[in-house]
């Protein structure tokens, strides 16, 4: 199972005369865009939004964009030499793409992103390697030439405050970890006295974490002002932590994970990228993960309309 982060942003676009343009243009530019300069796939339209001065492709597939929401995959052109192909009965090594100009064929990472046309929310999934939200940005002005798109990150300390602020808060974990001074420590926390041991643990950069955490399926707290206690309690000692988490949930807002350390809110998201049949993997295809991104990026909208919601009105 490997977790990906998905990441919010305000999508704000200018006209030609610097006056923002209403969500009804916004929706209307990108269809007359994919309509006009689109080409048609079996499962959606694919358009070349490579910047000018680039030579590796960047492509957007585009497989929801007349109703709601936007929603496509970003794929950015790799090298072929940033892979090789492998036979695994012989092992032997070969070039990917042999033969093959890398200006009209190539290898591609690839990453999601869906946008609210109602309320401009554009949600990016992070992937290392791929192309960053900026795709979107791209994707206008190389075909809406005098219109610039603007992308503001929802900051993490949205989704704090609506715990802070929000009805019947509760805590059910706090996490910490701040650098140990020395080895000593751990003789008074565990009793420890084998000087060899503590000696040689004080040679290294040591960290210890502390967690506090309820029974199960009970909370930390859910007094209102014990949990404005402890944020501000975490937020005023941040300086001397390594690391600062929170799992709390409110009225409206579904229990999560909230880090401390974390400019820009975001949704981790656990994607499989096989399922298990008669005890052996299967690897989803490309097509069948297209599926289980659009499903996994619905539910972080849903689950963060609170927190959406508050940014979008205060802006």
């Amino acid at each position: 199972m490997a977790q990906k982060k998905i990441y919010f942003y305000k999508a704000i676009l200018y006209d030609e005369y610097g006056a923002i343009a209403s969500q009804e243009l916004f929706k209307n530019i990108i269809i007359e865009i994919l309509n006009r300069y689109g080409i048609d796939q079996e499962e959606c339209i694919s358009i070349d939004i490579t910047p000018h001065e680039e030579s590796m492709h960047l492509i957007f597939d585009a497989y929801n964009y007349k109703n709601e929401k936007l929603f496509g995959r970003f794929s950015r052109q790799l090298p072929k030499n940033s892979l090789v192909h492998h036979e695994y009965r012989t092992y032997t090594s070969s070039d990917v793409l042999p033969g093959v100009d890398e200006k009209e064929r190539g290898i591609e990472k690839y990453t999601y992103g869906m946008l609210n046309y109602v309320s401009g929310i554009f949600a990016f999934v992070s992937s290392q390697g791929a192309t960053s939200e900026k795709a979107l940005k791209i994707l206008i002005e190389k075909y809406k030439p005098g219109y610039t798109l603007d992308l503001i990150s929802i900051p993490n300390e949205r989704g704090i405050e609506r715990i802070y602020e929000g009805k019947d808060p509760e805590i059910s974990k706090v996490e910490i970890e701040v650098p140990l001074p020395d080895a000593a420590v751990l003789e008074s926390l565990f009793g420890w006295k084998d000087a060899e041991l503590l000696k040689s643990l004080s040679e290294n950069k040591l960290r210890i974490s502390t967690v506090l955490k309820s029974e199960p399926r009970n909370n930390l707290t859910d007094e209102p002002g014990i949990v404005q206690k402890v944020i501000d309690a975490v937020k005023e000692g941040k300086n001397g932590y390594n690391k600062a988490k929170m799992v709390a949930r409110a009225k409206s807002v579904k229990a999560r994970e909230y880090n401390f350390f974390d400019d820009n809110f975001m949704y981790p998201i656990d994607i499989a990228p096989y399922h298990m049949q008669n005890n052996e993997r299967i690897y989803y295809t490309a097509q069948e993960l297209v599926d289980i991104y659009r499903q996994n990026i619905t539910l972080a909208f849903n689950e963060s309309k609170g927190i959406l919601d508050l940014f979008r009105n205060n802006n």
